[in-house]
């Protein structure tokens, strides 16, 4: 059975700095390399809005993930060093290369996410994902976060957040990208259980306290807006190995509008062979039963049941596949494996009949029952949502 491994590559909302002002664009920097050539610009017009509202750290939390990054942890706390960076005309602001750092929007073990100004024509509001300098030093970590980078500039799509350019200074690696206005799926989904048992939080997304009549539906486009995403990926050769709900991002005041993000821990099909026994990289409750039992896998179908899972999550406030208390983390991928899960209906006793077929054909244990391709389970989503859904 193959060993698990823990997934550093997450991005998780963390407080913002309230009444952050956002500098004007002054200053200079230095110009690193673009992955690609030509210009770009983070206009709100292109992008979508750059504000960031109201994001906090999910208080769920997966079992089958073991974080050093919630508050209060030394994860990422030698950045930024003010010591270290320039200092623009604001005073305290950090910068890294052309970028002055605003606050600091995300955390995970593969690095933080900053709104940042980029100082330089073209000026503009980005989010910037920046490798630490503990990371830096490690060469496997670097590695995988310039993949990360790489494939994000190669990858365009609705739904995909592209990667504008990439630099290291020696000490910290970055890339920027579109700084949407937006929040997490496993966010959400904490909120409305929260909602549901009569506990709802200050400010919810809108998907949190929608009516149950309205609610599969509006789940129904996040996950066919995704699964186009995820087609446009694997149209690239290009597989993300770890969907779930934390890595879905809801933008806010645009219904049913999501992104798949962090694509850390994907894979280039051209240049990698389709996984087989060793080491898993992913999170076990959302993998393929052939990826946990360590048999070769077609890693875009191991995509299609990991959307198919997060769907199910979605719906009926649950995973698929639950772990017993207590087990130890060996055996968690033997169990995942042979676990069977339930019928959606048995938990969601209202969900649609089609939607719950679309959902047992992404989970079908068996690949060869699988939908094909993200493609065609986008196709039969929005049949679905178009109230001619195959049957």
């Amino acid at each position: 059975m193959p060993r698990l491994r823990d997934t550093p590559s997450d991005i998780h909302p963390v407080d913002p700095t309230p009444g952050s002002a956002r500098p004007t664009p002054t200053g200079t920097g230095t110009m690193t390399p673009p992955i690609r050539g030509g210009c770009w610009s983070p206009s709100p017009d292109e992008h979508g809005p750059v504000a960031v509202a109201d994001v906090r750290l999910s208080s769920g939390r997966d079992p089958t993930e073991e974080r050093s990054d919630t508050p209060g942890s030394t994860a990422g706390r030698d950045l930024p060093d003010p010591s270290s960076h320039g200092h623009g005309r604001d005073g305290d602001r950090p910068e890294i290369g052309p970028y002055r750092l605003i606050r600091r929007v995300g955390r995970g073990g593969q690095g933080e996410v900053w709104e940042a100004l980029r100082l330089e024509p073209p000026a503009g509001i980005v989010a910037l994902k920046v490798l630490p300098p503990t990371g830096r030093r490690h060469p496997r970590q670097f590695a995988r976060f310039r993949r990360e980078a790489e494939r994000g500039a190669a990858l365009a799509g609705r739904g995909l957040l592209p990667v504008y350019e990439f630099g290291d200074d020696g000490r910290v690696a970055y890339f920027a990208m579109p700084l949407i206005d937006g929040i997490a799926l496993d966010w959400v989904l904490d909120q409305r259980r929260r909602h549901r048992a009569g506990r709802p939080p200050p400010r919810c997304h809108r998907l949190a306290v929608l009516p149950e009549p309205s609610y599969p539906d509006a789940v129904a486009r996040v996950l066919a807006h995704v699964a186009r995403a995820l087609a446009a990926a694997h149209a690239a050769r290009v597989v993300h190995c770890d969907v779930k709900p934390a890595n879905i991002l809801l933008e806010r005041g645009v219904a049913g509008r999501a992104y798949l993000i962090d694509f850390g821990l994907g894979r280039d099909l051209e240049a990698l062979p389709a996984s087989g026994p060793g080491t898993l990289d992913g999170t076990p409750l959302y993998m393929a039963p052939e990826k946990l039992a360590g048999r070769r896998a077609d890693e875009a179908s191991c995509d299609v049941y990991a959307l198919g899972a997060t769907g199910f999550e979605a719906l009926a406030l649950r995973p698929p596949r639950a772990l017993p208390a207590g087990l130890p983390r060996r055996e968690w991928a033997s169990y995942l494996a042979g676990a069977e899960p339930p019928r959606p209906c048995t938990i969601a006793p209202r969900l649609p009949r089609e939607l719950e077929a679309i959902l047992a054909r992404a989970l079908a244990r068996d690949p060869r029952r699988r939908y094909r391709s993200a493609l065609a389970m986008a196709a039969d989503l929005e049949r679905y949502l178009a109230g001619d859904a195959s049957r």
